[in-house]
């Protein structure tokens, strides 16, 4: 009696992980199928050809006050204005590229802006910490990119890729070979 009951339940247990297994392979070519043409749409959602350049010169005109613009450091008015920009700019047919080495320096509320992340090694705690926060991506996922060869990237995209908060990995190939 015992071994039929053995028998049972590890036929119950071959059950359950080959379903499990199923779902997961189905849940990975659901992803690969949403991955297809991904740099294409990335590229055309970055590609302006059709940009009206009187109407950004007026638009940058008011949102900075003066047809001038410096740039010093980082400051609060600054940090309002590119917030103001990202939050905004979308009605004007505008994006925006932020690149830093620092992320933890940055404002958060304008980062959130941005739908489409390119993250990385992040080597210090508190920048994989507050891309955790601000992005919602894992915290484990983040301590990978410490791993990461030059050209490697976690990319993270609900427009680019379907997949809400599940950054995937990607390598760029080297432009100079």
């Amino acid at each position: 009696m015992s071994s039929s009951f053995l028998s049972r339940r590890i036929k119950r247990t071959s059950d359950l992980l080959k379903v499990g297994a199923s779902d997961q392979v189905s849940e990975c070519e659901e992803r690969s199928r949403s991955l297809r043409g991904l740099y294409e749409r990335l590229l055309s959602d970055f590609m302006v050809s059709d940009l009206d350049f009187g109407r950004a010169y007026v638009t940058a005109e008011e949102f900075f006050g003066s047809g001038r613009i410096r740039f010093a450091g980082i400051d609060r008015k600054c940090s309002r204005q590119v917030e103001t920009l990202l939050r905004q700019g979308r009605k004007y047919g505008l994006g925006g590229c932020i690149a830093t080495q620092r992320i933890a320096y940055l404002n958060t509320n304008a980062l959130q802006q941005l739908h489409t992340y390119f993250v990385g090694t992040l080597p210090r705690p508190y920048d994989r910490s507050v891309v955790s926060d601000t992005f919602m991506i894992d915290q484990g996922i983040l301590e990978k990119t410490l791993e990461f060869a030059p050209g490697e990237w976690l990319l993270s995209s609900y427009i680019a890729t379907g997949i809400e908060n599940a950054p995937i990995f990607i390598r760029a190939d080297n432009a100079e070979n």
